[in-house]
């Protein structure tokens, strides 16, 4: 019928834009320095392979972490509980970044210090007004994703889109500030960074993704805190190890997606789940601070560590390949002048041999998409 023709393409346009998501969330990790057509080659395989077998998984009613199956079929007896994508989207996007930010190795120029707390020298970002309006922006679209995740807004599923959108405002805000503290007590940062909170924020949303239908308010709250932790636990474990991130995209979206379903699997409310998934299920399938036991957790935490190993055994093969036929990583020379201006300049030509023929300058073009 044409009512169905139209919600098929509206689920479609829907899952497009998360497939893209997942795809765009490893380009900030590998900016400046991977080849176009390598990116290219990884946003087609992470979308059209790792990211969609991950979706049917969990979204399809027949998938292996389904929670639309019986009972006696789903994991656990409640099956991965991930209403938005903390571990479809972000996870997905997170990880795959991590293996093609190993394999890419550092920027040129790019050292770590080893005091605590960690940091590196590294180019300054270019623009801070932009950074913090694509934050803006990305909050403000976040409540279209978690929200339209009701897939109805009408009736019960305007409820449920609503709620989602509130616990979105809540969690994004408490994670910004709270990610400011730590950056400025805990780790001795003297100084209000935009950077922690503009990551805070991504860190809240990321985390609450997975919940934003099911928490309570204090819920959305303590998602809040847990996803500064997270981020910045995350951002220490990446400079020990000496992987260069630019944006900080693993932590974000790796390490607060797996924070956002296991609070999923704490934090979710007996009320709110009865009122967005199967009633019956409400009493086994809650949270484990709302005295439903150990269920939904046990699912949630395996659903995190099977997409750890699902983004390793698809994205670092892929990536190892290109790096052994030497088709991931630009020239030095390339790297140094900056991406934008080898690959996508437009004015002349000349201008572009110039600056190939002068000594490196002090920053780098992050690569145009």
């Amino acid at each position: 019928t044409d009512v169905s023709d139209a919600f098929a393409h509206a689920k479609w346009l829907f899952q497009w834009a998360f497939a893209a998501t997942s795809s765009t969330i490893m380009s900030g990790a590998v900016a400046e320095r991977i080849r176009f057509k390598a990116y290219v080659l990884l946003a087609t395989f992470l979308t059209g392979i790792v990211y969609s077998v991950t979706v049917h998984w969990v979204w399809n009613e027949q998938g292996i972490f389904s929670n639309s199956k019986a009972k006696q079929d789903m994991l656990f007896g409640c099956g991965a509980l991930d209403f938005a994508g903390s571990g479809v989207v972000h996870m997905i996007g997170g990880f795959s970044a991590l293996w093609g930010v190993i394999m890419l190795g550092p920027r040129a120029g790019v050292t770590f210090t080893e005091e605590w707390p960690r940091g590196k020298e590294a180019p300054q970002p270019q623009s801070a007004i932009f950074q913090s309006l694509g934050v803006l922006l990305l909050w403000f679209s976040w409540f279209g994703f978690n929200g339209c995740s009701a897939m109805f807004i009408a009736g019960e599923g305007g409820d449920v889109a609503a709620r989602a959108m509130v616990m979105t405002a809540i969690a994004g805000a408490t994670g910004c500030v709270s990610s400011v503290v730590i950056s400025t007590s805990v780790l001795s940062q003297n100084q209000i960074l935009l950077s922690s909170a503009h990551n805070g924020i991504l860190g809240g949303l990321v985390s609450i993704t997975a919940c934003c239908a099911t928490v309570e308010i204090e819920g959305a709250f303590l998602v809040g805190v847990g996803s500064s932790i997270f981020y910045h636990l995350g951002d220490q474990l990446l400079l020990k190890l000496q992987i260069d991130d630019v944006v900080n995209a693993i932590p974000v979206h790796g390490f607060c997606g797996v924070w956002g379903l296991v609070a999923t699997g704490l934090l979710s409310s007996r009320t709110n789940y009865q009122r967005t998934f199967d009633p019956e299920m409400a009493s086994d399938c809650c949270g484990l601070f709302y005295g439903c036991g150990w269920a939904q957790l046990s699912a949630n935490v395996v659903f995190a560590l099977t997409l750890v190993v699902w983004t390793a055994v698809t994205t670092l093969p892929l990536c190892y390949l290109l790096h052994s036929l030497d088709m991931l990583r630009v020239v030095n020379l390339d790297e140094q002048v900056g991406m934008d201006e080898v690959l996508h300049f437009e004015g002349n030509q000349d201008t572009v041999d110039l600056d190939m023929a002068s000594p490196p300058r002090s920053h780098r073009c992050v690569l145009a998409l």
